[in-house]
Formats: structure tokens, sequence, C-alpha cells
């Protein structure tokens, strides 16, 4: 016996992609232990290979990851499960990883079913591979065509569109998106038309692209903050404009909007992606034609570090910031008023909606052009002052009723006011009446104009999953950024056949085994490498006491060499896929998920390989199954409530449709009232989360029960306070959760919430 058997089996696993410091590797010293190597990729520094399994975590119910790389299964941990489907994410970072995940998709691919496997290089001549998979796995296997996009909040987005291939060689379209929202045909044929001349209409993750299209300008990169936009899968998004471009005009949003069907109209979101002017010009036409709100976000719809929904304004100029309210709703009749979450004003108490005591007897009214900053229950001139329009690239905070400014004695609250804002967002204050402009004198923490970084706000990226470069033969150099890949129009053609797709350069006829071979070889070396590790240590001199089974090491998904990455400058996006760049928010930046989450799922770094033929099964001693994603099992459940306010307006379902712009309220009748979310499934519950409107219980419970009969409080208060409550429970078997309020915060009004979260 020797250690050098566990190699030997993942050469016959590999075949001809084993790089050559893998032969050597494999031959051992005088020793006989295992040379030390520098092979590339996943292969560096893994001991005898002895784990090819360590290279598939699975990090959610039915979605999985091939290799190391955190970024990638961050993302990969948000993405909602498919009954019928398991998802693989597969980062390159070098060729040789291409065997890799062959050698593990039957591990994790069940004969006879269906896989998503998000893995670069599968577009042009990968569709050979693809098509293989299929015929191989006797799986229906869908693949990108072209690079895929990991989009923060849970989906993968190729730009030009999903192949899904079945095991008789056939190949047809699968949409964009995954998974795949239900306005996606209504959006997409978009893409093909030419509606506004000198305009592009460009597919994104969360929606379409209205952008100038002058002659001779490229194509944004998949690395644009755009593609970071979450999708949601009831309302899509139509991005106006491109940084540092003229502003399309309001009769080009016009006509997109009016090439889209009625249902997809009345649930469209409008956002600027620039100077807004004519978005919101556009968004009262459209409002008042089509008789129904228009939602309008006051920016790019991303997600902050810290994982709450913001808008990011961008100026013309390119600089970014935070606008106080996130969106704004224009009524078919009146003015537009603020609508979702409230940005730059933490810790202040809601006495009213969108209105915020600030102490000293005063309060501050969020409106559509900015604050107004009055004494309670003074609203002469109301209309007045809410009358002021929108500007983007401005914060006009009104301070007094019109006509009667108050004295001095305000500047303290002015001052601490401004203080809470982002830096970028405090810029952009303007205080009227002038004479309250000295509530910024003196403003140490002010950067000289000119001086601020762009891009402040930290933001969640989206992670681009590139084709890697031939493995270099020579010392690493300096890395450069992957071109743009072509884009290729996607034909809505159920009909599309694999002779269709036949690739320009068809890669030889491959002489790897077939998977089902790889499958019984990876079989085969868990055995070896069992009986390795029953073997005598080694020489103790030298510290060593057996084969070291190491998980392979982490690398970005975005690099398309080995090289390392430059460090972006502070202030910058930064290419996708890298950390959020340093900037005044960066302190607010979401950690890497930690490295346990990454590891297989059974057995220690010593112990066997796993070869689960199903993602994690839920604890055995504990019935329900088990929420490893993390995702919020709310959205897909079914909401019920005591009563309703306005039906089809505040209805329960508005509570759980992950949208923190819309609420449930009650009807304005006696207490108690309750909000129930059925998850249509026994669940292992560790965490429920509130989010509350102004109207918000004072005292209320959340309770859970596996049979709708029998509940168990997991929390209650009589001081309840509103704003986001977590509440984190014991893991406790549960398919229903409610909140009984009995208390409330406004005796006119219901209760109001705007989320109720189950994780």
């Amino acid at each position: 016996m020797n250690v050098a058997a566990p190699a030997v089996v993942v050469t016959a696993m590999t075949g001809d992609h084993l790089p050559e410091a893998a032969t050597n590797h494999a031959s051992g010293d005088d020793s006989g232990r295992p040379r030390a190597t520098t092979a590339r990729g996943w292969l560096t520094d893994t001991g005898a290979f002895g784990r090819i399994g360590s290279a598939l975590h699975w990090v959610g119910d039915r979605v999985a990851v091939v290799g190391g790389d955190p970024a990638a299964a961050e993302i990969a941990a948000e993405l909602p499960a498919e009954p019928d489907a398991v998802t693989v994410v597969a980062p390159l970072a070098t060729a040789d990883d291409v065997a890799v995940v062959e050698a593990v998709l039957p591990i994790a691919v069940s004969p006879g079913s269906r896989a998503r496997v998000a893995m670069p290089g599968m577009g042009s001549a990968g569709r050979e591979l693809a098509g293989r998979f299929a015929r191989e796995l006797t799986a229906t296997v869908e693949t990108p065509n072209g690079d895929p996009v990991l989009v923060p909040g849970g989906s993968i987005f190729a730009a030009d569109g999903w192949l899904r291939h079945t095991p008789d060689g056939a190949a047809t379209l699968a949409g964009r998106r995954s998974p795949r929202p239900r306005w996606e045909d209504d959006v997409d044929r978009l893409c093909a038309d030419a509606l506004a001349p000198g305009h592009r209409v460009l597919p994104l993750p969360a929606g379409i692209w209205l952008l100038p299209d002058p002659p001779g300008t490229p194509l944004p990169g998949l690395d644009d903050p755009a593609y970071s936009v979450p999708m949601d899968v009831a309302r899509p998004v139509l991005l106006v404009g491109r940084p540092g471009y003229p502003e399309p005009p309001e009769e080009a949003i016009r006509v997109v909007v009016g090439g889209l069907p009625s249902g997809a109209r009345r649930r469209l979101v409008l956002a600027p992606y620039g100077p807004g002017t004519t978005t919101a010009a556009a968004a009262a036409h459209l409002a008042g034609e089509a008789g129904h709100p228009v939602q309008v976000r006051t920016g790019l719809p991303v997600l902050a570090a810290d994982g709450r929904p913001t808008s990011v304004a961008v100026d013309a100029g390119g600089a970014a910031w935070e606008p106080l309210a996130t969106a704004l709703a224009f009524p078919p009749k009146g003015l537009p008023r603020p609508t979702g979450p409230v940005r730059g004003l933490d810790d202040y108490p809601a006495v009213d909606s969108y209105v915020l005591g600030i102490g000293g007897g005063w309060v501050a009214e969020v409106t559509q052009s900015g604050l107004w900053v009055r004494p309670p229950g003074q609203e002469t001139g109301a209309e007045q002052v809410r009358a002021l329009p929108w500007t983007p690239g401005t914060v006009r905070v009104v301070v007094g009723v019109p006509g009667e400014p108050p004295g001095y004695h305000v500047l303290p609250l002015l001052g601490a006011l401004l203080a809470r804002m982002p830096a970028e967002t405090r810029r952009r204050a303007h205080l009227t009446p002038d004479r309250f402009a000295a509530a910024r004198a003196g403003e140490e923490f002010l950067q000289p104009e000119g001086t601020a970084d762009r891009w402040a706000p930290a933001i969640r990226r989206a992670v681009v999953l590139h084709e890697p470069a031939s493995a270099p033969t020579g010392p690493p150099g300096p890395r450069a950024d992957p071109p743009a890949a072509p884009r290729t129009p996607v034909v809505d053609d159920p009909t599309f056949e694999y002779a269709t797709l036949e690739p320009k350069n068809r890669r030889p006829p491959s002489r790897r085994l077939p998977l089902r071979a790889l499958a019984v070889c990876a079989v085969l070396a868990v055995g070896v490498v069992l009986g390795s590790m029953l073997l005598p240590p080694a020489s103790p001199s030298d510290g060593h006491t057996g084969p070291v089974l190491a998980v392979p090491p982490v690398r970005s998904s975005s690099a398309p060499s080995t090289s390392p990455a430059p460090t972006p400058e502070p202030g910058t996006l930064g290419p996708t896929g890298s950390a959020v760049p340093a900037s005044p928010l960066g302190a607010r930046l979401t950690p890497a998920p930690a490295p346990r989450k990454l590891q297989p799922e059974t057995g220690s770094a010593r112990g066997p390989a796993p070869a689960p033929a199903t993602p994690p099964a839920a604890s055995p001693t504990m019935p329900g199954r088990v929420n490893d994603s993390g995702r919020n099992l709310a959205v897909a459940g079914t909401a019920s409530a005591s009563s309703v306010e306005s039906p089809g307006v505040f209805a329960a379902a508005n509570a759980n449709d992950g949208d923190p712009t819309t609420r449930w309220g009650s009807a304005f009748a006696a207490d108690p009232q309750w909000l129930t979310i059925d998850l249509g499934d026994l669940w292992q519950v560790t965490r429920v989360r509130l989010l509350w409107e102004d109207a918000y219980a004072t005292e209320y419970r959340v309770e859970l029960s596996a049979d709708a009969k029998s509940w168990r409080t997991v929390y209650g208060t009589s001081s309840g306070s509103g704003g986001t409550v977590d509440v984190a429970v014991t893991r406790t078997p549960a398919r229903y959760v409610r909140m009984v309020a009995t208390d409330r915060r406004m005796e006119n009004y219901g209760y109001s919430l705007y989320e109720l979260e189950v994780r």
C-alpha cells in the first residue's frame, strides 16, 4: 500500500484535464507522502486529492456551490428552492475546474431529474458539453448561454438566455431569469423592438433598461451596477437613463411603457439611473392616463450593505448618494407622496405616517422634495410645502410654517438632524429660509466640494461568473479585465432546436470518461481515502499524522486568470464579484459567510467524502424541514388576517409579498386583531421579523403552531415602539406563524405591518 493511491483514482475521475502538477503530486517523495504542488485551480494544496466530493457544498435547500468561493456562495444561499430542480453554481478559476464540475454533478443530480447549472463557458462551443451533461445524467439540464450573473436577493440572470438541454439532444430557450418571474415574457419582447429612436432597451435581472444608444457607444458590461438591482417576481423595473449620457425624453419612456400589456404596466416600477427629471414627468402623465398610482424609485433600487432596500441616486457627474425617501407614489390626481422605507434618519421615533419626532417639540415630515421641519399639529401652508416638486440631486429642508419662520432656537435641532444623514445626502441639503443654512456652519465632517467619493453608498454587488482563460504556462502576470461578452439575440421560439446552436469552433471529441463512470470512480476514491486513513502515521519528526484532506482554496469567481486582482480605488464600485470598496459607509459592509457555511455537510476535515443524492434533510431529532439557506419562508406562504382596512389596497397578502413598500392594514375595529402566515409545510422556525408601519401595535405577541389549533407564544411585549423587530426563536417546528395585536399606538386607526418575515 502507498499513499499515492487516492491520486491515481482522481486521475481516472478527471481524465485529461488534470494539470501536469497533479502527476508530480501523485508520484510522492521518498517518504511515500505526496509532495506539495503549485497546481492551478481547485487542485492547489488539496493533499492527496482524497475528497473530490468536498468540492460540492450545499448552501441551501436544493442549492449547491462547487468550490469555496464565498462571494458566489453568499448569493447562492439566497436562491429559492424549486421542488422539481437542483441548482448548482459553479464558479471557475481555471479551465481545469471544468473537470471538477463533471465529477460532482452525478452526486448532486439524480437521473431523470432537472438541474440548473450556473457555470460560465456554456455558450458557443460549451453547448456540446452541456448536451453531454444531459445525455449522461439522463436529466434535463439548463445552462446559461454566456456568463451567468448571481444577483443579490437570490436570482441568476443570463443576458442571452438559458438553454434547456434534454437527454435526446434537443436544446430550447428557457428565459433569462431564474427563478422565472411572471412578467418575463411581457418585458423581454420589448428588447427586440426599436421602440424609441436613438435609444436601446436591454434586459436586466430586475426588468428592462431604457438607455441612450449613440453611434459607436459600447454597451454596458455585466458588472454595471444596473445588474445588481434585485429581482421582484411580482413587479418589473424600468430603469431609465445611463450616467454620463443625456436623459431619455419623456416621450421615449411613455413609448416603452405603452408597449407592455396592461397588467405589466400596472405593476411596473420606474427608476431613474442618472438625472430623473423626465422620469418624474412621465410617471405623472402615466398615472393620470392609466387611473392608478405609478411607483417611482428615487434612484437605482439596490440593497445596501446591511441588506436593507435603498435607492442610490446618481448625479449628472456620476456621484452617488442615498435620498431620504426611497420611493414616491404618483397618484392619478393630487401630489406625489413618499412610500417605502426612509433612509438616513435612523433612531428618530415615528409619530405619524412619514412624520418623525426630532425632539424639542418639533417634528420632521418626509415630503417628495425632502423634509418639512415644524411644530406638531401646525400645518398651515401644508399644500404649499408638500407641492414642492421632487428635484433629483437636492434635499429641500423647509423650516417652520410658510410666512412664519421660527427663531434661531431651532438651529441645534437642525444641526442634529443634518448630522444623522449620510455625508453625501447632507451635502445636498438646502435649507429654507436661507438664514437657517447656519445649521451647517462649522461642519467639520463635511468634505470640501469636489473631494467627495463617488459611489459612497456601500451596496451589495452582483457576482459575474466569467469564463476562465486557458491555464497559463509561465509566471502569472497582471490581471486584465475580461472583454464584454458579445450579445446575441434570443429568439422566443419553442421549436428552437439544438441544430440551430451549432458552435463556430467545435471542440474535438472528448476523451474523458462518461459522468456515470466518474461517479463510480468517486465512490472508489472515498474507499481508498478511508483505507489510507487507517494506515499508521508517518514519522512524527515532521509532525505529519496522515494524509491531509483540505477543502479547495477560496478564489474570486470573477477572475479570468489566476493572477491577483488589482485593488479598487477607494470610493469606487470596483469590478463585479469583488468586495464592496472602502467608502464613508464601508463600515456597514456585510461580511462574507463564515467558512463553516461552505464546509461539506458530513464529516470533519478527516472524515469520509460526502456523496448525497439530495440536499441535506431535516434534523432527525425534530420534525420539520430545515431552512439552511435562511430565506424568507413567508414569501411562499399564504397570509390571512382578522380584518382588512381596504381589500386590494391593504390586503393581508401585502405582508408576505417581499415588497417593503406595500402593507397590510387592519380595519379600525376592536382588539384583538391578528395576521397569520401559513408556510404550506412544517418548517423548523428560528427567526421572525416584523416591519411595522407608523400604525404599530404597542402590545402584541408572536405565536407558532404546527396545526393552527395549539399555539406557542415565542415573543410578547406591552411596550412596542414599531420599526423593525427581530425575534430570535429557539428552533421550533411550525407551519403557522401568527401576530396577535391587543393594543395600538393610534386609537383612531387600525394596525399596519409592511412585512412579516419567517426564517
